[in-house]
């Protein structure tokens, strides 16, 4: 009984995340993590941790993976990662790309998250905390979120 409590605490959780976005915020500076709105034709995040609502500039908004890397922090789009394995970095987007069909032998159109990297075709982005690395988001300035990031 007690394991499938824990387990609907858990979808509980995904379920969140897959509606969360983060953007950089119009007054102040950083990200704020939440719900985005539109007021009055101004777009804000509602925060998860406050409930307040946060001007955003609506060019920096990303969506939530649902998934972490291995320092369990929660991936978005435009994140880019590096494979431990590898050290290829990928830009995390959202979209359409091409998926290869083993079974079939075709490529086919796929709307979802993807990876990108340079001289790679676009790839499903897997299992991230089995290899992913975190180093920063497309729209932070230098040093801003993590300090891993040597792209700068």
């Amino acid at each position: 009984m007690k394991d499938s409590k824990m387990e609907n605490n858990i979808d509980m959780a995904i379920n969140k995340e897959a509606h969360i976005y983060k953007a950089k915020r119009k007054v102040g500076s950083g990200w704020i993590m939440g719900f985005p709105l539109i007021i009055d034709n101004e777009w804000y995040i509602r925060s998860e941790n406050d409930f307040r609502n946060y001007k955003i500039d609506v060019k920096t908004l990303c969506r939530c993976t649902v998934k972490r890397n291995v320092k369990n922090e929660l991936i978005f789009e435009h994140d880019y990662i590096e494979s431990m394995g590898t050290s290829l970095v990928m830009e995390i987007c959202y979209g359409e790309y091409q998926a290869y069909c083993p079974v079939d032998d075709i490529w086919l159109p796929i709307i979802g998250f993807y990876a990108k990297a340079e001289n790679y075709k676009d790839m499903p982005i897997g299992d991230l905390p089995e290899y992913a690395l975190r180093l920063y988001n497309r729209f932070d300035k230098k040093g801003e979120e993590n300090e891993n990031s040597e792209q700068f």
